[in-house]
């Protein structure tokens, strides 16, 4: 075998990578996306098929995904002529679709907006519940106020952090 006498150069530098990852910027709630998938799919007619499937309708860049409040609970059948312009949505122009999609994305809204805002609430008396558990067990007597609140806060930010 041949032994090299120098070693391999590169001609180009390597590029530093960014020390923290970017983010997209999209507005995400996986509630609410939860939510959207228990509806019933938003076109009203028989050729149903398949799971419900959250369909992101809103405006994005390129090569992105619309936000999550923007989405709209479609059967898989229907997700997928959406997506490829078939059956129902042939002939669609793209003015057509951005109304439909407006009109869809709307009436989402409208369906889930008592129900998010009640399973936010459950959520944070659900946390403040654990919290005093947990001070209870720690501290081994009746939280007060101070610890209430701050073991409280904690609770929340994990909350909300996975969503």
């Amino acid at each position: 075998m041949i032994q090299r006498r120098t070693p391999l150069r590169r001609h180009t530098p390597i590029k530093a990578r960014r020390a923290t990852r970017r983010r997209s910027g999209r507005v995400r709630d996986s509630l609410y996306m939860h939510l959207v998938r228990t509806l019933p799919c938003a076109v009203l007619d028989e050729t149903c098929r398949g799971p419900i499937e959250a369909s992101h309708m809103g405006p994005r860049p390129l090569g992105r995904k619309a936000d999550d409040d923007t989405t709209v609970p479609f059967c898989h059948s229907h997700h997928e002529c959406w997506t490829t312009h078939a059956g129902k949505f042939e002939d669609w122009t793209r003015a057509e679709r951005s109304t439909y999609a407006e009109m869809l994305v709307d009436r989402t809204r409208r369906l889930t907006a008592g129900i998010v805002d009640d399973a936010r609430m459950r959520l944070c008396q659900e946390g403040l519940r654990l919290a005093m558990a947990e001070v209870t067990h720690v501290y081994g007597h009746a939280p007060n106020r101070d610890e209430i609140a701050a073991e409280a806060a904690s609770w929340l930010r994990l909350i909300f952090e996975e969503q």
